[in-house]
């Protein structure tokens, strides 16, 4: 089945007649609009996409699956210009991904119809990737891998934060990344012990651990990486914690097949940081779906409820974190197999102990 027709199913399941999709990513998954300002309605034989006339020449391009409708007045007003979409009775909307305005304009568009809400009925979709989506995920990976193998020669105490996340972001754009998938996160010395740091002003010293969490996009899909650096020489209580890390990330790895609950692939790292006395000290979840959004489906947390299934894209991603001293996180973006699992991304996981010109 094509990715409308599966909704389509769905929405039968759920008794929908007419779905209102509002959430961008989950537009261009379904009909391959890559543009900022779009509202999409699909009924069990047709699909209408709504955007403005910035994206006239875009849409003929893009969008597969649905009819263009460029609209003057405001994305609802589609539903003046395709009257015979008011006459559904069983509205659908996006609960989690729909303001309160637009949530009016259903209210008011469709009076006298059940509105029903939906959580995740596209995203659930989005969890398994297709050969096209992995190939671009891998895509994304070679580019940033190569950014942070330049930027390395960079890196020496007296350098910013901020300038290695520029020099980072400028070589993921030069190799053909579209945008950074996230704030890059450059956290030297205590910074490097909170695991979402933001990169600053504080200037990188000897001695220091380093956290790199960066990713780039390539044809909307991003990937997502973490390495950590000492600048120096390593001493016992930060190889200590690396080589933990590193161990519960590689059982982590070696447990990651299809059928793995998300709280027992969690378990297989956590459990082991735990018996080495820091189970405390890694108090987020080991990994998350990556896609056309970098927090994609399932989480993989002690909390998640999904089974991994084959061609889910994954991140596996321990880490300690002392707090006032420094951090560890090491991240791989896994593509999940029917008995194991493949690892996307080649950088090395060795501790690298930066030699210091100065």
């Amino acid at each position: 089945m094509t990715r409308l027709e599966k909704v389509r199913k769905k929405m039968a399941g759920k008794k929908i007649t007419l779905l209102i999709v509002t959430d961008l990513s989950n537009i261009r998954y379904l009909v391959g609009y890559s543009g900022s300002f779009a509202l999409l309605a699909i009924t069990h034989d047709e699909a209408f996409l709504a955007t403005d006339f910035r994206y006239k020449s875009q849409v003929r391009k893009e969008v597969k699956g649905a009819k263009p409708v460029i609209v003057k007045k405001g994305l609802f007003s589609l539903f003046d210009e395709v009257t015979k979409l008011k006459r559904f009775k069983y509205v659908g909307f996006e609960k989690m991904n729909i303001n309160y305005l637009s949530y009016k304009w259903i209210r008011k568009l469709f009076p006298k119809a059940k509105k029903i809400e939906t959580e995740n009925l596209i995203e659930e979709l989005r969890f398994v990737k297709d050969t096209g989506e992995i190939k671009k995920i891998n895509q994304a990976s070679r580019i940033a891998e190569q950014a942070l193998i330049d930027t390395i020669p960079f890196i020496k105490p007296g350098v910013t934060e901020l300038e290695v996340a520029a020099e980072l972001e400028y070589r993921m754009k030069k190799g053909g990344g579209e945008y950074p998938a996230f704030n890059t996160i450059v956290a030297s010395g205590p910074n490097s012990a909170l695991p979402h740091a933001r990169a600053s002003s504080k200037k990188l010293k000897k001695g220091e651990l380093l956290v790199i969490d960066y990713g780039t996009v390539y044809d909307g899909y991003h990937c997502d990486i973490t390495r950590t650096f000492v600048l120096g020489k390593a001493n016992k209580w930060q190889r200590e914690i690396y080589n933990i890390t590193l161990e519960a990330q590689l059982k982590a790895i070696k447990a990651a097949k299809a059928g793995i609950k998300s709280p027992d692939l969690d378990a297989a790292a956590r459990d082991y940081i735990n018996g080495k006395g820091y189970g405390d000290k890694f108090g987020h979840s080991l990994g998350h779906g990556i896609g056309l959004v970098v927090h994609d489906g399932p989480r993989v947390s002690s909390m998640g409820k999904n089974e991994m299934e084959e061609n889910m894209v994954v991140t596996i991603e321990p880490g300690i974190y002392l707090e006032g001293k420094g951090g560890v996180r090491i991240e791989d973006d896994v593509v999940i197999k029917k008995s194991s699992c493949q690892v996307i991304t080649r950088l090395p996981k060795t501790l690298e102990e930066m030699e210091l010109s100065i």
